[in-house]
C-alpha cells in the first residue's frame, strides 16, 4: 500500500485541525501578545519564548548553506520548542505568507499545559500530527529514488494549491527547494510528465494532475 495519496495528508491534517482544538485556542491567545511578519522576512524567537501561529505559512530550514526546507508550518503549531529542549540544532523560519503569530514566553505556555483539560490534548495531539508527518516525509523524500521523491512532493503540491493554483510558488521552485535534486532533472521529469499528459503546467505551476503519475518513470 503507498503512502503517496492527497487522502493521506488529508487525514494527517484533519486529525490534528479539528473543532477542539480550534475552540480551546482561546487559552493561549488570553495570555499571548499578537506578532505580525511579512512575507520574505525571517523570524527570530526571543529569549524565553514560545510562538503560536495562527495564520499565514513559514518555511522551516535547517540553517546551513544550500539546506532543503524541512517543511512548512500549520495553524496553530508551536515554534521554540526545538530551541528550548534541543539547543544544538539550529533553525531558521522564513516566512513564505504574511503570518501572524502569538508569542508566550516559557511559563505561559506551561501555565495553559498544566491548568487547563485542553493543554494535555493539544500537546498529545500536537505530538501524534508532527511524527505522522515527519513520517510521511521521510518516505516521499528518502525511501526511494529521484524519481520517487519528485512523485510524492507533486501530490503535496496539489493538496497545497488545490483551489488557489493563482497564488502558488512555480511547481520546479517547490520541488527543488526541498529536494535537493538538481534543476536540470528536475525539469527533465516535469517535462515528460507534461509531455505524457500526466499533469498540466501553466506559467510554471501545476494546474491539474490527469491520471496516476507513474510509479517509474
Amino acid at each position: 500500500m503507498t503512502l503517496i495519496s492527497l487522502l493521506t495528508l488529508q487525514e494527517i491534517d484533519a486529525k490534528f485541525k479539528d473543532v477542539s482544538v480550534v475552540n480551546h485556542m482561546q487559552e493561549f491567545f488570553g495570555k499571548g501578545v499578537p506578532r505580525y511578519y511579512k512575507k520574505g522576512t525571517y523570524i527570530t524567537l526571543w529569549s524565553n519564548e514560545i510562538l503560536i501561529i495562527t495564520s499565514g505559512e513559514v518555511i522551516i530550514l535547517p540553517d546551513t548553506e544550500e539546506a532543503c526546507a524541512l517543511g512548512s508550518t500549520f495553524d496553530y503549531m508551536p515554534i521554540g520548542f526545538i530551541e528550548r529542549y534541543n539547543g544544538a540544532l539550529s533553525l531558521l523560519y522564513r516566512v513564505e505568507k504574511d503570518t501572524e503569530v502569538m508569542s508566550l514566553s516559557y511559563q505561559e505556555f506551561d501555565e495553559v499545559i498544566k491548568t487547563s483539560p485542553f493543554g494535555v490534548r493539544y500537546l498529545s495531539k500536537l505530538m501524534a500530527y508532527l511524527t505522522s508527518s515527519l513520517i510521511y516525509i521521510n518516505y516521499e523524500r528518502g525511501s526511494g529514488t529521484s524519481y520517487h521523491t519528485i512523485r510524492g512532493l507533486l501530490y503535496r503540491y496539489q493538496y497545497k494549491y488545490e483551489g488557489n493554483v493563482s497564488n502558488a510558488e512555480s511547481l520546479a521552485k517547490f520541488i527543488l527547494q526541498r529536494s535537493g535534486l538538481s534543476r536540470s532533472y528536475v525539469f527533465k521529469i516535469l517535462s515528460g510528465l507534461k509531455n505524457g499528459g500526466y499533469i498540466t503546467l501553466k506559467n510554471g505551476r501545476m494546474l491539474t494532475i490527469n491520471k496516476a503519475i507513474p510509479k517509474k518513470f
